[in-house]
């Protein structure tokens, strides 16, 4: 590298410029530059002692190296032009490096040179321009490196995206765009976050994030970063959110079980939103439970059970997690409640309700006849509702509470048919109002004015359906009281399986059975 000639350039950079970068941006930087221009199995870093050779084949105009606001085109090395000038001046001031670029036959050697400027002194950077032998594509040569810089060197093109990069292992999920991935990470305890194909962030979770898809509120706060410092926590948790929404966040959770119980920023971010049940394929172990956010739960009577049911989950030894992991699919006190209720009621349905005998079909049918005949219309819309007779008007009121709007399903008790037609008549009308809404609600309401206006006008046309109404509801009331006493037990039995009437025995003490046994005079096969 015998030098013939050569020229001193002033860079009009000063050792005052308030850019100040750690070891690890001054060498994201510089590699930057490379990987701009360069496929990345084309750019080589050799380290020996305390130089660092970076070379690739793409040759850089060194004009842009020299001048701040360089206008650089699309085919050029790095995607700002201050960048550069940012590494070599930290790299030079904060960590004693000697910095060379090598290009074809142009050896850059930049170095300071100290003037008094005003009233202070400073450190100018200026550069030796020499023409040399030539070398293939552009090289960059780092002397006297700090033992931070050489670190940062050996992690190397690790800082960008790019498919070997060995950082990466096994792919967890992706947007099927893939634009969006997530990877194991090949290190037990670290995780990295990529934007835009450079690394931004590093995680204390071993997984990787890599978007390569461009969010303009994400840009808009980095875009004149000269510093490089905008991607801060603020920044990556926006960042975050828009990336957990637009993908399957089951494989992460799933990872990251070591953290469920403590906590993690990761998780809670991922938490920090409801998610569809189409999302939620996870499911967690039944030994897990999110800690009740109190707040969500207003009912006193509900705070009461939910702290029940907690110390329920610790006599059991479960182990609680924070709050946000509801979101995530894992149950808390509050959604079990939930659920032993809604199977609580599912039984009651399944064991204490039915359709309509022939003859309360029939006590029915008097009723919707006398609308039809005063107005077909208005029976018309409600032709299509079904119904369910319940044993108790206690539930039946349960079973309205989980009713939803517009759906055609009416409750009623067995008690219904022993009314008075007047009221019967009532009762059945405020029922089909309710297809249309909620008590209160301006569509029930609407309804209900509706039908009873109609009714009122033909008031005479009562006398005759009020007769064989009376005539049917004296008939189911004669055959309840004939069944009151025993035919409840008995329509339990038989919706009770095979399974279930064993479970019952087994679950009888033994000399109550042998009681029963002997007082239904059954006689049991000696094996």
């Amino acid at each position: 590298m015998s030098s013939t000639k050569f020229e001193i350039i002033d860079t009009r950079i000063t050792d005052h410029w308030g850019v100040e970068w750690n070891a690890m941006e001054i060498v994201r930087d510089f590699l930057q530059n490379f990987y701009d221009a360069n496929p990345v199995n084309t750019i080589k870093i050799k380290i020996k002692n305390r130089t660092v050779i970076v070379s690739a084949p793409a040759e850089f105009d060194y004009k842009s190296l020299l001048y701040l606001g360089s206008d650089k085109g699309t085919s050029d090395i790095g995607q700002y032009g201050e960048g550069f000038k940012a590494s070599m001046l930290n790299a030079m001031r904060d960590h004693g490096c000697i910095v060379q670029v090598h290009i074809n036959d142009c050896l850059l050697e930049f170095f300071f040179h100290n003037e008094k400027i005003g009233e202070t002194e400073k450190k100018i950077i200026k550069c030796k321009k020499s023409q040399v032998s030539k070398v293939r594509g552009t090289h960059l040569i780092l002397k006297n490196c700090s033992k931070g810089i050489i670190d940062e060197f050996k992690f190397g093109l690790n800082y960008f995206y790019y498919e070997n990069n060995p950082l990466f292992d096994e792919l967890l999920t992706r947007h099927y765009s893939n634009d969006i991935l997530i990877f194991k990470s090949s290190s037990k305890n670290i995780g990295y976050v990529f934007y835009k194909k450079l690394l931004r962030a590093k995680l204390d979770i071993p997984i990787i994030i890599v978007c390569n898809r461009k969010y303009k509120s994400i840009d808009a706060k980095i875009k004149h970063d000269r510093d490089r410092k905008a991607f801060d926590d603020k920044v990556l948790e926006s960042l975050l959110k828009y990336i957990f929404k637009n993908i399957n966040i089951a494989s992460i959770v799933e990872i990251l079980k070591p953290f469920w119980s403590e906590g993690h920023k990761i998780l809670r971010i991922m938490g920090s939103r409801r998610y569809g049940r189409r999302r939620m394929i996870f499911k967690f172990p039944e030994n897990y439970y999110a800690k009740q956010i109190q707040l969500r739960v207003m009912n006193p009577v509900m705070k009461m059970q939910v702290k029940k049911m907690e110390q329920e989950f610790q006599e059991k030894n479960y182990i609680q997690c924070p709050g946000y992991m509801h979101n995530l699919g894992m149950k808390n006190a509050h959604l079990v409640i939930q659920k032993r209720i809604e199977e609580k009621k599912r039984k009651r349905k399944t064991l204490y309700t039915r359709r309509p005998t022939e003859l309360e079909g029939s006590a029915l049918n008097v009723l919707k006849n006398y609308i039809h005949d005063i107005d077909p219309l208005l029976a018309n819309r409600f032709s299509y509702a079904q119904y369910t007779i319940g044993d108790t008007e206690e539930l039946v009121g349960e079973l309205k509470l989980g009713r939803v709007f517009r759906v055609k399903e009416v409750y009623l008790s067995q008690s219904f048919f022993t009314f008075k037609f007047n009221i019967a008549l009532s009762v059945l009308l405020h029922e089909w109002g309710h297809i249309y809404g909620f008590d209160g609600s301006r569509g029930f309401t609407d309804a209900l004015t509706e039908i009873l206006s109609i009714i009122i006008e033909q008031r005479n046309e009562l006398n005759d359906v009020e007769i064989k109404w009376n005539k049917i509801s004296l008939k189911i009331a004669n055959k309840q009281i004939k069944t009151e006493s025993p035919h409840k037990i008995h329509l339990i039995l038989d919706k009770l399986t095979n399974k279930q009437k064993i479970q019952l025995l087994k679950s009888l003490p033994e000399d109550e059975l042998l009681k029963l046994i002997e007082k239904e005079n059954i006689k049991v096969p000696i094996t």
